[in-house]
């Protein structure tokens, strides 16, 4: 849940989901794709990535902000559906 500080901005933690809920409403429940962040970091992930898969972030940086000299392929922890 956020609030405001005396300023007006937001503060506290959003529950951020890993792919999209507009992109892949199936997953929207699954705990794997569910982690709390500060509402900040919420919010310029989304203004920076939009709603972006994991790859499609690390293809984005590779591409724009590292000009191409590095691509990646993520490594999942746990079994995440199509992660393979």
């Amino acid at each position: 849940m956020s609030r405001k500080n005396k300023r007006g901005k937001r503060r506290g933690k959003n529950t951020h989901h890993i792919f999209a809920q507009s992109r892949f409403p199936q997953y929207n429940n699954e705990g794997w794709n569910q982690v709390e962040v500060p509402v900040e970091v919420h919010d310029l992930s989304h203004w920076l990535f939009k709603n972006r898969t994991p790859q499609e972030i690390l293809d984005f940086l590779c591409r724009v902000l590292w000009g191409g000299h590095f691509t990646g392929e993520l490594k999942w922890i746990t079994n995440v559906p199509g992660s393979h």
